[in-house]
């Protein structure tokens, strides 16, 4: 599995992301490292590449339709002992293409923090 990083290239906030995204991103993602003994700069992305292994032994009948799929499979990914790695992309916001709410946001980050239970993720 690769993930891009806004991180990598900088602080994202001089590109438009806005204050609340970055402390919950900076949040989640220093709990998700710790949790599950990853070092990366950022879990919370959306440009993503995954590979058939991975994907053919992913229960999606038990994971999310919306933003939480990307902490769910990346759970699942670490504990079925696949590989991350991540590296760096371009930032820019603009308002037309933010999707997720502030309340949204927080609604994603509970349920992050689910997928952070011993055995959330196991067949």
């Amino acid at each position: 599995m690769v993930l891009g990083s806004r991180f990598l290239n900088g602080d994202p906030r001089t590109a438009g992301m806005h204050w609340w995204r970055y402390l919950g991103n900076k949040f989640l993602s220093a709990l998700q490292t710790w949790v599950f003994g990853l070092r990366l700069s950022e879990f919370h992305t959306g440009y993503r590449a995954y590979n058939r292994a991975l994907l053919e032994g992913v229960p999606f009948e038990r994971f999310s339709n919306d933003f939480a799929f990307d902490s769910q499979i990346i759970a699942h990914a670490v504990r079925q002992g696949f590989r991350i790695k991540e590296i760096p992309i371009p930032t820019s916001y603009h308002d037309e293409r933010s999707s997720l709410s502030f309340f949204g946001s927080v609604k994603f980050g509970l349920q992050t923090l689910l997928t952070l239970l011993p055995g959330w993720g196991r067949k």
